[in-house]
């Protein structure tokens, strides 16, 4: 089996109907000209959203926000991890949900439990 990229498509996630697009919508409450670009909220953390998005819609074609599971952050971190991001960028991942689910908690599943970086190594321990 070859290797798959599942961050095609990450440059175009700004574009109308690109891949994560659709769940990074979601997640823009105005249409600020200043603050959005293709309609997707900017800013540092939705930046670094942005690659879950990608990552669950390529992955699985989840386009929406309530379908997002805690195992999915750490499966992307574990991806993120072999395609030889830095564990200091990995951490800043986990900040980066946690800071767009503070913003739009009721956009998110009730079973969602916020990830932390004890419960990714926890989470790393027992799967591999």
């Amino acid at each position: 089996m070859g290797h798959k990229d599942y961050f095609v498509g990450l440059e175009n996630r700004y574009v109308w109907n690109a891949t994560g697009n659709k769940m990074m919508q979601e997640l823009t409450p105005t249409r600020d000209e200043d603050e959005f670009y293709g309609g997707v909220r900017g800013g540092m953390y939705y930046s670094q959203f942005g690659r879950l998005a990608v990552y669950m819609e390529n992955r699985y074609g989840l386009t929406d926000v309530k379908s997002l599971r805690t195992s999915h952050i750490y499966e992307l971190l574990e991806y993120m991890r072999a395609e030889g991001f830095k564990e200091a960028t990995l951490k800043y991942h986990i900040t980066s949900v946690r800071q767009v689910y503070k913003d739009n908690h009721e956009l998110f599943s009730d079973e969602f439990v916020l990830p932390t970086n004890a419960a990714y190594e926890q989470y790393r321990q027992e799967n591999q």
